[in-house]
């Protein structure tokens, strides 16, 4: 594309009916060209790409063109000024950024933020979306010289970049609609700026250092944030123990967040901080890299009760040992969506998730996992990958009487030898690791068609070995299989034979191989003959089609053989 643009200094005066033809995409390519042009003026369509332009953002109110300024370019001032005079009075969604941590002299940089300040201020009452991202003093500099009515704006977004104080309050003088969706992204609790009243701040990420949490300003803040809708809050080290000790601090009794909806956790070690928060319309909770550990699992318990309208959680973490294994129930009464990893079994065995649809285990033991889902009826689709088994001790069998999709990993076939699902209509089979190719999936799979004759429609399955009579038996009867994907698998010749007949597989019409070993385009391109021309005799009109990533070393790769595959439908 940036070829093309820079022959348009060549190009003679176009007739405006030509570029009225062009769609909004390239309009704006264009105009955003001419911004980095190094002689704009000589781009001789100009004219007539604006003006088109123009007329388009006015006829489609939801176009918010995008103008991106770097702060680390000292001639962004003007540059702006140019793309803002070409633009007209459409809308705008503006990005500001410093590309580079290097900056120039402090009387430089402060000159280059104010112009740029200034010129965007006259830009206002265009202003639908707003994005500022640099650092602390970047923004106190900026924000004091941008100030004004900006009617329009609809979503504003403050991050900074630096962890140091500033060297004077952050004021944010815009005056907007109370509709104005509001993020916040800081690193430390003084980046709290002043804003106007009527502001709602609906969203705050943090990225905290181990002193700032749990802190009296970090709470100081949330008070202050009475329409909180969705809060982050990132270990602003990578090491996952930085967020682990407690700082001491007397904090109120409760904190009620009555208007949050989304929690998300990253890297944080410890939940203690939920023994204080009171989160009554919480929808979505996620806590990622945490500690199992008893202080966790009491914030848990505290927290995750208190919620009636949760529906979504997320709880992935390390350390599943337990040294008290007493705990209250725990009662997801609202939830359908939910992946845990890593949980000991003494917070899985009081989890109680009645309205559960969706479920991801991982890293769990497969005994006290089989019995939660055994005490849930209404779940529909299962993920489990790595699930532990207990020595000694048989894991139960599962009838899964709603379940229609499963996903499992290898190291979960103990546990679906022992399953019963009548309803399943899609089924995922990988292996754990490239170590661990090819294991055999026949036995596991057959016994599960064998006990539950399911309406099988989508078969997906990864680094397996294929090549077995107990896969070719159970691949005999799913005779309502409409796709099938094989991915790093070994599949067996019998395997494209079985699936040749039209009789026992009336419904098939897909079929996907992506790097399997052992397997030529020829015998592929066998089963798509055989397949379709059986489909015409008999009159059924499915036709199979599908798609083809050949392995490395793959034999018999003419071009004569790929040709035809793309022929008969196959994307190669």
């Amino acid at each position: 594309m940036k070829t093309i643009l820079s022959r348009l200094r060549d190009f003679p005066s176009i007739p405006l009916s030509v570029v009225e033809r062009l769609p909004p995409s390239v309009l704006f390519e264009i105009l955003a060209y001419s911004l980095s042009a190094q002689v704009p003026a000589s781009l001789r369509i100009l004219p007539q790409v604006s003006r088109t332009w123009r007329l388009v953002c006015y006829s489609q109110p939801d176009l918010w063109p995008t103008l991106s300024l770097d702060m680390s370019d000292a001639n962004t001032s003007g540059k702006a000024a140019y793309w803002l005079r070409l633009s007209g009075g459409v809308p705008l969604r503006i990005e500001v950024t410093r590309s580079t941590t290097a900056t120039p002299s402090p009387k430089e940089n402060r000159s280059n933020t104010m112009a740029l300040a200034k010129t965007l201020r006259l830009s206002l009452d265009r202003w639908r979306a707003f994005s500022f991202v640099a650092n602390a003093s970047d923004a106190a500099i900026f924000f004091a010289h941008c100030t004004g009515s900006a009617p329009l704006l609809r979503h504003f977004s403050v991050q900074f970049t630096s962890t140091a104080k500033p060297p004077g309050t952050i004021s944010i003088a815009l005056a907007s609609s109370s509709q104005t969706f509001v993020t916040l992204a800081m690193s430390n609790p003084q980046h709290v700026p002043e804003w106007s009243e009527a502001w709602c701040i609906t969203h705050l990420s943090l990225k905290l250092n181990p002193s700032d949490y749990f802190s009296a300003a970090l709470i100081k803040l949330w008070r202050s944030l009475p329409m909180l809708q969705c809060l982050t809050v990132t270990a602003a080290d990578d090491n996952p123990h930085a967020l682990a000790q407690r700082v001491r601090f007397n904090p109120p009794n409760v904190l009620v967040l009555e208007h949050v909806r989304s929690v998300k956790m990253q890297r944080v070690y410890s939940l203690h901080i939920f023994g204080i928060l009171h989160l009554p319309s919480l929808e979505a909770f996620s806590a990622e890299g945490i500690q199992w550990s008893d202080a966790t699992m009491h914030g848990l318990v505290t927290l995750l009760p208190a919620c009636p309208l949760l529906k979504e959680v997320v709880l992935t973490g390390t350390g599943g040992v337990s040294a008290n294994p007493s705990f209250p129930a725990i009662e997801l009464s609202a939830a359908t969506k939910v992946k845990i990893a890593g949980a000991p079994d003494a917070f899985l065995s009081r989890l109680s998730m009645p309205s559960l649809i969706d479920i991801t285990f991982s890293s769990v033991s497969a005994h006290v996992m089989c019995s939660r889902l055994t005490a849930t009826s209404t779940i529909t689709h299962i993920s489990l990958s790595s699930l532990v088994y207990p020595p000694n001790m048989p894991v139960p069998p599962f009838v899964g009487a709603e379940v229609t999709t499963l996903s499992v990993t290898c190291k979960c076939l103990i546990w679906l030898n022992g399953c019963i699902l009548p309803k399943l209509r899609t089924l995922s089979i990988r292996s754990e690791s490239p170590e661990s190719l090819y294991p055999r999936v026949g036995p596991a799979l057959q016994g599960l068609i064998t006990r539950s004759n399911p309406p099988l429609q989508h078969m997906y399955l990864q680094g397996l070995n294929t090549a077995c009579d107990k896969f070719y038996s159970a691949l005999e009867c799913m005779e309502r299989i409409e796709r099938l994907t094989f991915v790093q698998c070994l599949v067996g010749t019998d395997t494209l034979t079985a699936m040749e007949s039209v009789s026992r597989h009336s419904r098939f019409s897909w079929i996907e191989v992506e790097n399997c070993s052992r397997l030529a385009p020829s015998q592929i391109l066998r089963l798509i003959c055989s397949r379709n021309a059986s489909a015409t005799r008999s009159g059924t009109g499915i036709k199979l089609r599908g798609r083809v990533v050949l392995s490395s070393d793959a034999s018999e790769v003419t071009p004569e053989v790929m040709d035809e595959l793309v022929s008969r439908g196959i994307d190669c």
